[in-house]
């Protein structure tokens, strides 16, 4: 009814009707899409309060052309998905073809916001439909357990159609010098949709509900884990710099130097420390990439660690993992970390599928460790790593999924923490008042003994 309402009843045709559906499914998954929505039917509910009638569009289904809007007349075109697909649109890998959905979507936020793309063949530009359709779009993947963290389409780095039929031939010409400037729009962009997304997410209330990919937050993995980890008791067998002793490194050149970088770990991180109280000391041996014979590589995972063995492999094999800034090649501070926070929390890597929708425990604690060691790398969002070219842009794809995912957690995680140290201090608070009734009880009782058995003065 909301949709229907704000449309002319003349709106017919078959790509109308589907295009109502999908306004429906984007209002229902996506957060920022609703928020448009309801302010732009509050504004017609106005001027229908004010002038006794409410602006309607016309959706106006047509065989060829491409989807237009009509600021001024009222009037969306909706082309046959046949006419939609000879579109191509520009990307940081260059020209794909236009999906109908996207397209739809593309031309509703130009009626909700009231706003028109750049003309870009004067500047290379987005403009804000182009901003916003591409973070609608991410909420309503996300909601979707199947297509959550999926390798999705490059997004468009700009809003460039192709020439169409009866244009110059120079459009083409242009279109090649656009894409000579994509990979640097590429960066300039994903700046503008990091700040876009963070001012979104910071009007969301995180709770234990909310749908993070597909599934509520705290049935995420990495959410559990990190708090199963938070509710292990402390091992207080031997105090905690010395369990470090119990990591032997297998070449006795590189001990020292491992022994200096733990040693920095263990002083400067409240995190590190306290995972090494609670962790049940037993000896382990640390290899490195100069110690492996040939054939006896570990798989490719941030670190390997063989729990069978009691064995830390650290390899130099050129890995990159995903972060809240970008693709990065793993740094050794990274590395060594993630090694003892997998054994702290007693979980082997994460492979696979798990590892390209989950950061895990390990993760987690590690960014957490890292930054309290005073080291300035940006925080990992996956599990997953990735080597070459092709699975390196491919891991990139992910970076809007993975994000939104760490945000969320972190936030969930955080807030946790909080009530839980709310929950302690008001039972701290309890037991305090506690304490001094039962002292003011026993002050009471004593003064009241005191003056009873006090001796009589002697009369005479």
């Amino acid at each position: 009814a909301l949709f229907q309402r704000n449309t002319a009843p003349a709106s017919a045709g078959p790509t109308a009707a589907r295009h109502l559906a999908y306004l429906t499914r984007w209002y229902r998954k996506s957060q920022l899409f609703r928020r448009l929505v309801n302010d732009f039917d509050d504004i017609g509910s106005r001027l229908e309060s004010q002038h006794g009638e409410r602006p309607r569009w016309l959706l106006l289904s047509t065989e060829s052309g491409k989807p237009a809007v009509d600021l001024n007349a009222l009037i969306v075109q909706l082309p046959s998905d046949e006419a939609i697909g000879r579109i191509r649109l520009m990307t940081a890998d260059g020209p794909i073809p236009a999906d109908p959905a996207r397209a739809y979507l593309h031309e509703w936020v130009h009626v909700l916001t009231g706003t028109i793309d750049p003309v870009t063949a004067r500047t290379y530009n987005r403009g804000a439909p182009v901003a916003l359709e591409h973070e609608i779009w991410r909420e309503v993947q996300n909601t979707s357990k199947e297509a959550a963290f999926q390798e999705m389409p490059a997004i468009r780095s700009m809003y460039q159609r192709a020439p169409f039929a009866g244009e110059a031939e120079s459009s083409g010409m242009e279109l090649a010098r656009i894409h000579n400037a994509e990979k640097e729009l590429h960066i300039v962009n994903r700046a503008e949709d990091i700040l876009i997304q963070d001012a979104s997410l910071k009007q969301v209330k995180v709770d234990a509900d909310t749908i993070v990919a597909g599934m509520p937050v705290a049935e995420r993995l990495t959410v559990r884990q990190v708090l199963a980890s938070r509710a292990r008791a402390p091992a207080p067998s031997l105090p905690a710099q010395q369990k470090l002793h119990f990591f032997k490194a297998a070449n006795p050149a590189h001990a020292r130097r491992l022994s200096d970088k733990v040693h920095q770990l263990y002083s400067r991180s409240a995190t590190f420390r306290q995972l090494l109280e609670q962790w049940q000391a037993e000896e382990w041996r640390i290899r490195t990439s100069g110690d492996l014979v040939a054939g006896e590589l570990a798989p490719n995972t941030l670190s390997h660690v063989d729990f069978s063995t009691r064995t830390i492999y650290l390899l130099d094999d050129h890995a990159h993992y995903l972060s809240t800034s970008g693709v990065f090649p793993v740094e050794r501070a990274r590395r060594l970390t993630d090694a003892f926070t997998t054994v702290f929390v007693g979980r082997a890597s994460m492979l696979g599928e798990q590892a390209g929708q989950n950061l895990g425990a390990a993760g987690y604690l590690t960014n957490r460790i890292l930054r309290e060691a005073g080291h300035a790398f940006p925080h990992q969002t996956l599990a997953r790593l990735a080597t070459g070219g092709p699975a390196i842009r491919a891991l990139d794809r992910l970076f809007y999924q993975a994000r939104t995912a760490r945000l969320l957690e972190n936030r969930y995680l955080e807030t946790a923490s909080l009530a839980e140290n709310r929950r302690y201090l008001d039972l701290t608070h309890q037991l305090g008042t506690r304490i001094t009734r039962i002292r003011d009880r026993l002050a009471a009782v004593v003064q009241a003994a005191s003056r009873r058995f006090r001796p009589r003065p002697w009369t005479t």
